[in-house]
């Protein structure tokens, strides 16, 4: 009896079981299908507009939604300084962080089981794309495709079945066709598509999107987004670890839909700057961007550019078509700097062109004045024959050094101003060296017009100084020069140095010369060597930098920046001061119809107090402008090494970026 029972209990328990796992199948999903195998973007169409994903997601997160980082940068002396800033307070004010955290919290603790959104949803494979549509961002037809687990397929399954999750409550209405869910109503601004293909959940504002996956499943990924070249290329052959994050966008897509006028940056600027770098490039000729961006102990990315050719004017083609440099030439070049160098800059590009396109970027009165002073001088017509002498004299190549002026004072060197200054240096390679003596002489015999001056009016301003190796260092006083009062130069090795400091070119040499361990080198550096083994294998531009080194000099500028940043408005605070020291002093006078007498007086009780005012308004604001700087400075030493390199082509560029964020101190 008792084996008959446990029999028939048996029975029961498999027809029970497989009846519920037949409906649960039938009416919910699979509890046994296999996750999607291929990757996320093979379901995604090849002509999006944009697309944003991140592997792992879940691993950038903690406790949802604070990042994973955040912990270890809070620990560090910058990650402190920032979470306590006036300017931390006002953004997070602004964007009102605490409230959104505050109400994403109060949502989960709602909810009848403990659960973190990206163990849902997106803690895998995560997943944007779309097309841009109309002027209006917010008209962006998108989707969002992310990797769930049971939980989120059991939700989706659900509202297939709208009624028994009383959605007419919460004032939303879902339509069902077939597999597609149709969400609309609520806080819902436009009607939301969702459907699932094994493991991946998708949500999206374009019908034709979902329909567009099922054709790519059917095709296994063939005209795929992650099929194309464009991402096997540059996004795929470019990840490192894995877990980089990858980008595309469209610009020509994205600025027709937005009405961009494609010039910038403007040529026509007052500022200096934008008015030459829109000369060297335009954001009109760009098509697109594609590649990776990884966060690991720090930031790197790597992108591709691609260019509408016919829309490169011919100086930007001139530049792009220059012949680049490979690793091995950038650390050769970077023996002539010293280990502790704040910024080093190597670029390979046409000088005559560019020298003209940078005088065109100026002021039309900086123009004349140049103009006038080449007359002077050279006895050209204008700048435009010195210009195709420096030209012919140069060669198409330019390293800048940029380093704290920590030097020691030479009192028997130049007059100079207190104006806080970095030490730099340029170096050129020479091709014609008769064309450099002749610049130089020109430079000698006319020294009084160009403001160089000894330390008595009429003495000459030029001298000369050996360094290592019998080299002469050419010395050019003048007051014009901030900081230093003087520009030097020397020129060894084929190589012309010019900076505003001596003692930083005898370095220079001494650094080429001789390196460890007495003037160890840039190019012996390992973080250097590092990021230059993982970034461009050809660039025509490379730029390096160690906070660390220019922290000093950077704290001095502040210091000044500070002082500076304080105006007062006497045309309005000196008629105050004054009126009240009248009426303080002298009541029975009107202060508009004093006497010459009167208005002596009235000057020397007013000018003390005007003093006074200067100084308590300086002592009242200079130290939070320092210390906003301060901060600033610190921000920026929480870098350890930061290397960005530019690789040009008329057709497209290559972009590369590394910078080291240690999050342990």
């Amino acid at each position: 009896m008792k084996r008959r029972l446990l029999k028939y209990f048996s029975v029961a328990v498999l027809v029970i079981a497989f009846t519920g796992y037949f409906a649960f199948s039938t009416f919910l999903f699979s509890p046994t299908e296999d996750d999607f195998e291929s990757r996320i973007s093979t379901l995604i169409p090849r002509d999006v507009d944009f697309y944003v994903a991140k592997p792992n997601l879940g691993q950038e997160f903690g406790e949802f939604p604070r990042l994973t980082a955040m912990d270890a940068f809070e620990a560090t002396t910058a990650g402190a300084t920032l979470f306590k800033s006036p300017e931390w307070q006002a953004l997070r004010a602004d964007l009102k962080l605490a409230e959104v955290s505050d109400e994403i919290q109060r949502s989960l603790e709602m909810l009848p089981i403990e659960i973190s959104p990206l163990e849902i949803l997106g803690g895998r494979d995560f997943a944007v794309a779309g097309y841009f549509v109309g002027t209006d961002l917010q008209s962006t037809e998108w989707a969002v495709y992310a990797r769930g687990n049971w939980m989120s397929k059991l939700g989706l399954a659900g509202l297939q079945h709208p009624s028994l999750l009383d959605l007419e409550s919460q004032g939303l209405s879902a339509v069902v066709d077939e597999d597609v869910v149709s969400l609309s109503g609520g806080q819902l601004p436009r009607t939301l598509h969702l459907k699932r293909h094994r493991d991946v959940i998708v949500a999206t504002t374009n019908l034709k999107m979902l329909s567009d996956m099922d054709d790519l499943i059917a095709r296994s990924g063939e005209d795929s987004f992650g099929g194309s070249a464009r991402y096997f290329d540059f996004i795929e052959q470019r990840r490192k670890s894995g877990e980089e994050a990858e980008l595309f966008v469209d610009y020509r897509a994205l600025s027709e839909a937005q009405q961009f006028t494609g010039r910038w940056p403007d040529t026509n600027s007052e500022d200096w700057g934008p008015a030459f770098l829109g000369r060297l490039f335009q954001s009109g000729a760009l098509k697109e961007m594609v590649g990776v961006l990884g966060f690991n102990k720090g930031v790197s990315f790597d992108f591709h550019g691609a260019l509408s050719s016919e829309l490169v004017n011919p100086f930007q083609k001139q530049v792009y078509r220059e012949r680049g440099f490979d690793r091995d030439q950038l650390y050769s070049v970077a023996k002539l700097a010293p280990l502790d160098t704040g910024l080093f800059a190597y670029l390979h590009i046409p000088l005559g062109a560019t020298l003209r396109q940078a005088l065109l970027s100026s002021e039309r009165a900086l123009q004349d004045n140049l103009n006038d002073t080449v007359r002077d001088i050279w006895s050209y017509p204008d700048a435009q024959p010195l210009i195709e002498d420096l030209d012919k004299a140069f060669d198409d190549r330019a390293v800048f050094i940029l380093r704290s002026n920590d030097y020691p004072e030479d009192v028997t060197g130049p007059p100079h101003d207190d104006t806080p200054v970095f030490a730099w240096a340029l170096v050129l390679w020479v091709q014609d060296q008769s064309k450099v003596d002749s610049i130089r002489l020109n430079i000698k015999e006319n020294q009084a017009r160009l403001g160089i001056q000894g330390r008595e009016p009429g003495a000459t301003g030029m001298f000369t100084n050996e360094v290592k190796g019998g080299h002469l260092i050419h010395e050019y006083w003048s007051g014009f020069i901030p900081g230093t009062g003087h520009l030097a130069s020397v020129t060894f090795e084929n190589r012309f140095i010019l900076s505003n400091s001596f003692q930083m070119l005898g370095q220079l040499v001494k650094t080429f010369y001789e390196g460890a361990p007495t003037y160890p080198r840039l190019a012996d550096e390992p973080r250097f060597e590092a990021l230059v083994g993982s970034s461009l294998g050809n660039a025509n531009l490379a730029v390096w930098v160690r906070p660390e080194s220019l922290a000093s000099t950077l704290r001095a500028i502040s210091r000044r920046t500070a002082e500076d940043e304080v105006v007062i408005d006497w045309s309005t605070m000196r008629g105050q001061i004054d009126r009240r020291v009248l009426r303080e002093n002298f009541p029975d006078w009107d202060y508009d119809s004093l006497s010459a007498e009167q208005e002596s007086q009235l000057e020397l009780l007013a000018e003390g107090e005007r003093d006074k005012y200067e100084r308590e308004l300086r002592s009242a604001q200079v130290p939070a402008l320092q210390a906003k700087y301060e901060r600033q400075i610190t921000y920026f030493k929480s870098i350890s090494g930061l290397l960005v390199e530019v690789g040009l082509d008329p057709k497209n560029f290559e972009l590369s970026g590394r910078m080291l964020v240690p999050l342990e101190e």
